[in-house]
């Protein structure tokens, strides 16, 4: 199945999610054809047909071409069975370098297995750093920087941690941020979404509300919190929860769907990311403990609210539109009146994040394999993405 002349570049992705984010760099490896070639590796099952069918057939997404079968589950359990299944892998295969991004399970179970091989390590957002190592993410953002041989960093702040921690310049590449190409990928689509007005919304008159942190959605005084919040700004607009139906199961387990109704507070199924990025593009406000969330609203120029207690994109904080306002319902709905009243302050989108992200880690990891420069390569006519 592969060639052995090309440089094996194992991509992992471990969710839907994580295969749309890297999906501009696979495209972007395109003008490289002639000596790498990128192997994307699920370290999950495969698909069901209805996944199949939207991320594939809708979405036109690469399809994976190596499955670790690893089922979802604790820490110890998903990252143990990630590092005895990638080990096997990365052993027949002998890729000459392994691309994770972000802090998963599946990223730090991936990465062990190749520093324990010998293969190269490029990390994607590298150098994230949440004050506290609040969550299992945070610690393994750590630990996978610290076997990692490639930092492609997001922003500033990002470049400062890496360089702190021992690792020499040459190693850390300033790129920006690759969710904002995949943003922007998909936008089309959403243009074409009529999710919005299904739920009778109009364009800037309508906040925005997911959460997806347990430390949200399993705590009910917070859930509590945070929903009394959400419902006295639908009186100044509509607000859509967009939940996820792990997050419906604990607002129905603790009683709080009573809140919901199809007018002013609404709770609303999603599936497609071309749809929420609709409702994302017409919201007034963002209200989310969502890493995506908080660097898509600082890049489309939306007020954007983090229920959470800090985070790791400072960026979005010190450049962006976001505000921390933690679970606190007062803090939230302060925050909130102030948007509304346009009493915000003025912000930028940080460097770099322009959609031409996936492009340049491209080129630097073409570059690292050969002398010519970046970008001029031949784009071949036999993308098996195509």
């Amino acid at each position: 199945m592969y060639s052995g002349g090309l440089k094996k570049i194992v991509v992992v992705v471990n969710s839907n999610k994580n295969l749309i984010k890297i999906s501009p760099l696979i495209d972007k490896f395109a003008r490289y054809y002639d000596f790498l070639e990128p192997i994307i590796l699920y370290t999950s099952s495969p698909f069901s047909k209805l996944e199949a069918a939207y991320l594939f057939d809708e979405l036109k997404l690469p399809k994976p071409h190596i499955y670790l079968n690893v089922k979802n589950g604790a820490y110890p359990e998903c990252t143990s069975q990630t590092m005895i299944e990638a080990d096997k892998c990365f052993t027949e295969l002998k890729p000459d370098m392994i691309i994770v991004s972000g802090g998963s399970d599946a990223a730090l179970g991936t990465a062990i297995s190749a520093a324990r091989i010998g293969i190269k390590i490029a990390h994607i957002e590298a150098g994230l750093r949440c004050p506290g190592n609040v969550s299992g993410t945070d610690i393994n953002r750590k630990m996978v920087d610290s076997i990692s041989d490639m930092f492609f960093v997001t922003d500033c702040n990002a470049h400062t941690n890496i360089k702190a921690e021992g690792n020499p310049e040459e190693s850390i590449f300033f790129v920006g941020n690759i969710m904002i190409d995949a943003m922007n990928k998909f936008m089309p689509l959403a243009k074409n979404s009529r999710t919005p007005e299904s739920l009778g919304l109009v364009p800037n008159g309508y906040a925005l509300l997911s959460l997806h942190r347990k430390a949200n959605t399993t705590n009910f005084e917070n859930m509590k919190g945070i929903i009394s919040a959400a419902r006295q700004i639908s009186r100044s607009m509509p607000v859509v929860f967009v939940c996820y139906p792990r997050v419906k199961e604990e607002i129905k387990k603790f009683g709080l769907l009573e809140n919901f109704n199809e007018r002013d507070l609404i709770l609303y199924d999603l599936y497609k990311y071309p749809d929420f990025l609709a409702l994302e593009k017409g919201a007034a406000l963002m209200m989310t403990d969502s890493g995506t969330m908080q660097v898509e609203s600082s890049a489309l120029g939306i007020p954007c609210l983090t229920i959470r207690k800090n985070t790791e994109w400072i960026a979005t904080v010190k450049e962006g539109t976001n505000i921390i306002v933690g679970p606190f319902p007062e803090k939230i709905t302060a925050a909130a009146e102030m948007i509304i009243a346009n009493k915000t302050r003025t912000t930028s989108v940080p460097k770099y994040w322009d959609g031409n992200t996936a492009a340049r880690i491209a080129d630097i990891i073409a570059k690292s394999f050969t002398r010519i420069e970046p970008g001029t390569r031949k784009i071949k006519t036999n993308n098996p993405f195509e």
